[in-house]
């Protein structure tokens, strides 16, 4: 059987539709907000910094006044404030339809540790969203209780082959130094890596354990959990600055140089988008799965296709293991059973 296509005219009208996008004052998370809320969403950015996330709101509003947007503040480096936050929407809404797990952190100085104690790239891009996901899953699963349709994706990349297993032997160790110096750029990358690679491995844990319970008890078909890489995209604010020894003008370069031969913010944004709305994913019942943007003979985007990942993405063994240990980490700042969510 062919893989699975998806391209922009599946779109369908999403009027009635609400959707929590994290990180999306900027990137590929704006683009997505403004591709859902042109069809009728109403979109709720979810982000740390409130100024700017209030900021964004104005400016949509005022250049798209027929679309609904609302800031939802969040900080996912922390997992109290992660799950405050997931607490907040969860009383202030009544219904989530799609939940898109956008944002993240690259090029993260290794001498830096999150407020609990974690590597950062791991803290915000994969235990903070661990966190918001398992709080909003109650109200994830009354939505879908009356509409049978609820998404939750999570968006990866292709840096999950930077490394090839989630080792967490020193997820919780600075490295000394500045931090920031050419020679830590490999251990960044490894980490960043290792964080990608945790989103798929949690996106497919995560599905599972909605259809099937560990504890036993009626599972969750109506919400469909998939994962994606949005594809090698230039402006999209991702790991913006100099950083590891490079200077400003060569930092420049190299994003004007991924700009050329990426695809645009709107383009990257397809294939979240589309796992967030097309008709496809619930009429051909697609969970679980692995999606990443094509291009045509101009490197221009085409359509969006499944990717099989291999063994490793399936390994239950491995996604329970990770998903054991980051939620012993979250008990051990939250008390065991105060997460809110399942």
């Amino acid at each position: 059987m062919p893989p699975l296509r998806l391209k922009e005219s599946n779109l369908p009208s999403l009027t009635s539709k609400t959707a929590l996008i994290t990180g999306a004052t900027s990137g590929i998370g704006l683009q997505t907000a403004i591709l859902l809320a042109s069809h009728g969403a109403t979109v709720h950015i979810a982000s740390r910094n409130a100024a700017k996330g209030e900021e964004t709101v104005t400016a949509l509003r005022a250049q798209y006044p027929s679309h609904t947007y609302h800031y939802h503040p969040l900080d996912l480096s922390s997992i109290a404030s992660a799950a405050a936050s997931a607490a907040n929407f969860a009383r202030e809404n009544t219904c989530l339809d799609i939940l898109i797990a956008n944002a993240g952190v690259a090029c993260v100085p290794v001498d830096e540790l999150s407020t609990d104690g974690l590597d950062m790239a791991f803290a915000v891009n994969h235990v903070g969203h661990f966190v918001f996901i398992s709080g909003l899953l109650p109200l994830l699963r009354s939505t879908a209780e009356k509409s049978g349709d609820v998404r939750v994706v999570i968006t990866s990349s292709d840096a999950h082959k930077f490394v090839d297993k989630v080792d967490l032997s020193d997820v919780d160790r600075r490295i000394p130094g500045d931090g920031g110096s050419i020679r830590d750029l490999p251990a960044a990358t490894r980490r960043y890596g290792r964080s990608k690679r945790a989103n798929i491995l949690f996106a497919m844990e995560l599905d599972r354990r909605l259809r099937a319970p560990p504890g036993g008890g009626s599972g969750c078909t109506g919400i469909r959990v998939n994962v994606c890489h949005p594809g090698t995209i230039g402006a999209t604010g991702l790991g913006d600055g100099p950083a590891f020894g490079m200077m400003t003008w060569m930092s420049g370069l190299t994003r004007k140089l991924v700009t050329i031969v990426g695809i645009t913010p709107r383009e990257g944004a397809m294939t979240q988008t589309l796992l967030a709305a097309a008709e496809k994913i619930r009429e051909e019942d697609v969970h679980g799965r692995f999606f990443a943007p094509r291009t045509g003979w101009n490197m221009r985007y085409t359509h969006s296709e499944e990717v099989d990942l291999g063994e490793w993405a399936q390994s239950v063994e491995d996604a329970k293991a990770l998903w054991e240990w980051t939620e012993g980490w979250v008990d051990k700042v939250l008390g065991k059973g105060n997460l809110g969510g399942e």
